[in-house]
């Protein structure tokens, strides 16, 4: 994907949001946990 300005930005988020739930949900759970206490209040929220 070229970030030249032709894929709206609210588009982009909306496709980070997913691939991060995606790999999160692969996680295993003590992975996930750890990953999630590093962000803190940065993580984005999980489905």
């Amino acid at each position: 994907m070229l970030l030249d300005g032709t894929v709206p930005d609210d588009e982009l988020v909306e496709m980070l949001r997913h691939s991060y739930q995606q790999v999160v949900a692969g996680l295993r759970r003590a992975d996930r946990e750890r990953l999630l206490a590093v962000l803190g209040e940065d993580a984005p929220p999980l489905p």
